[in-house]
């Protein structure tokens, strides 16, 4: 008669919590590290599209300033004509480049590496091995010495937590410099929009309109053929 087969032992019920937490601490440290990159790599696109209409606005006051000097006393004559329509060329103009290079500093702050350290109950973790060697050399390699007797659940457990508060900080610094960033790029946006309608409209009412108006088409005619003389 065969013996009845046993069910292999179970971990005791607190084994399998704290496997289970450990787990899903994983996956939110590593779902924080995904939505960083992600975070950084869209700030790139930001200073690009940015740096496009910085550059814009530049060109176009590098070509005021290399026209002709009649040229520009022709337009600053017809500006004093409309100074409601030259104030607000020149107010969006500015505007633009000041939010272009706001959207520069959001993103530059976005993407600077900060350091995963926030005040708490440890110094040092192995997830995040970050330290000074010149101050804090001996302290963490009393710290990673642990590894030789082995990490306990509780310290395991204290570095995911401490871990996952740095890594909850850098993740809301950067998302905050990365909205601030992609608002101010939406404004810029607008801005050069809106002044390029205008400044198209003002040229084309001020300037080539009253042009075309004086403008003398010349029309063409048939050639006239010569009356014969008279008598033939």
């Amino acid at each position: 008669m065969s013996e009845p087969k046993t069910k292999p032992a179970e971990p005791p019920p607190d084994e399998n919590l704290f496997a289970e937490g450990i787990k899903h601490a994983e996956s939110g440290y590593k779902n924080a590290q995904d939505v960083i990159r992600f975070i950084d790599s869209k700030a790139g696109v930001i200073a690009g599209f940015t740096s496009v209409g910085l550059g814009v606005m530049m060109q176009g006051i590098k070509e005021f300033l290399c026209l002709n000097k009649d040229i520009q006393d022709s337009i600053v004559a017809i500006l004093k004509l409309h100074p409601v329509c030259a104030v607000v060329l020149f107010t969006f103009c500015v505007l633009s480049i000041g939010l272009g290079i706001v959207c520069l500093i959001c993103v530059v702050q976005c993407v600077t590496a900060r350091a995963a350290r926030m005040n708490s109950k440890l110094k040092h973790t192995m997830l995040f091995p970050f330290y000074d060697a010149t101050k804090d050399l001996d302290s963490a390699r009393l710290h990673f010495e642990k590894l030789e007797r082995g990490l306990t659940h509780k310290e395991i457990a204290d570095e995911y937590g401490v871990q996952l508060l740095n890594v909850g900080a850098i993740l809301h610094q950067k998302m905050k410099f990365q909205r601030w960033a992609t608002n101010a790029f939406l404004a810029q946006l607008v801005l050069i929009s809106v002044s390029g309608a205008l400044l198209f409209g003002f040229s084309y009412k001020f300037i080539i309109a009253p042009k075309m108006a004086h403008m003398t088409i010349p029309v063409a005619t048939a050639p006239t053929t010569p009356a014969p003389p008279v008598g033939q």
